[in-house]
């Protein structure tokens, strides 16, 4: 390389943010070196910059943030094969064991000795890809296509925890669904549970200027602004009254059997937040799921008992390495576009 300069966005332990040069590192077998184009900044690298964890993982040292990129290969180990110099790839920052039972059952996003590159793992090995070079084992590489930008291609990692999402919640063609949360994992989420053919959809959030965001994002998508500190069973009723003006405008917002069969099938909650959790398990069908899509809380006070309704509660925090070429072939067809969910580009 021409220069061994490599900036880096490092979290400290008493949470400050600094620009700092990085070493880079000596390639092994199997790894590639990538000149890093495009990082999006997720909603836990402010959480690990705020407070100095994550779930189970606590800042110990200086740490490089990062995990959802794309960049070029700059050299890459002989015996790799599937990628080359000059290749433009998306990089799947999930490095997992390959050999424990949820690796050997197609379910690696569930590893217990995984390595989240920007958020847990062992010493050096837990950097992230805000570094101009970065290197990473070549397996987890995706190749992008031209008409896909680098920006497009460091949505992919958060996109497939979208669509894993999706899947798991068992969304079907003209199912009525609500997204909790209208950041940047809701509109991801709304772009997948749109994708599959569910509809109506309906999206929650605080901020008017999201919802406002969100309309523009997807046409025909129906809001509802949160009131702060309003009870979970309100927000929960004035939602379910969305879904019955959105099926019939002419039907009975009262009636209990238009209600329950108009209410949403599944919820998909991006927030995170207790409240928005406990809304959501009111709001949904019996018989529903409800999705939490992210890291979520450590504990939930609160929610309510599901005796007489008989739903699933699940949660999400990875996707799945299969997913990113679905991904490809999704972006090709135009069932996303995901430029629109990105807010502002600050140069490198």
């Amino acid at each position: 390389m021409a220069t061994t300069s490599n900036p880096s966005l490092q979290v400290s332990v008493d949470h400050g943010l600094s620009v700092t040069d990085a070493p880079i590192k000596t390639l092994r077998s199997g790894e590639a070196l990538i000149h890093v184009q495009a990082t999006g900044i997720c909603g836990s690298d402010v959480h690990l910059w705020k407070h100095g964890s994550i779930g189970p993982a606590v800042l110990q040292a200086n740490h490089i943030l990062g995990h959802e990129s794309a960049g070029t290969v700059l050299k890459v180990d002989p015996q790799v094969s599937h990628i080359k110099v000059g290749d433009r790839v998306a990089i799947e920052p999930l490095v997992t064991c390959g050999n424990c039972t949820s690796c050997s059952v197609g379910r690696s996003n569930l590893c217990d000795r995984s390595t989240l590159r920007g958020v847990y793992g062992p010493g050096d090995e837990a950097h992230g890809s805000l570094q101009r070079y970065f290197v990473h084992p070549a397996r987890l590489l995706h190749v992008i296509p031209p008409s896909m930008s680098f920006s497009q291609g460091a949505l992919l990692e958060p996109l497939s925890v979208s669509l894993q999402a999706a899947r798991n919640a068992n969304l079907q063609l003209g199912s009525p669904v609500l997204v909790c949360g209208a950041g940047p994992i809701g509109l991801l989420a709304l772009a997948c549970a749109r994708a599959s053919g569910a509809w109506p959809l309906v999206v929650t959030d605080v901020e008017p200027k999201r919802l406002e965001f969100a309309r523009e994002f997807m046409p025909g998508l129906r809001t509802h602004l949160v009131k702060p500190g309003s009870a979970p069973e309100e927000e929960a009723a004035r939602l379910r009254g969305i879904f019955v003006q959105a099926a019939s405008r002419s039907g009975d917002t009262e009636d209990l059997d238009v209600r329950e069969s108009t209410s949403p099938t599944s919820v998909l909650e991006c927030t995170g937040f207790s409240s928005s959790i406990i809304t959501a398990c009111h709001a949904v069908r019996k018989g529903g799921t409800v999705m939490i899509v992210g890291t979520g809380q450590p504990v939930l006070d609160g929610i309510p008992s599901a005796h007489d309704a008989e739903g699933d509660y699940t949660q999400v925090f990875q996707g799945l390495q299969r997913h990113v070429a679905r991904m490809h072939q999704s972006h090709r067809g135009g069932a996303y576009q995901s430029g629109q969910a990105r807010h502002a580009c600050l140069p490198t």
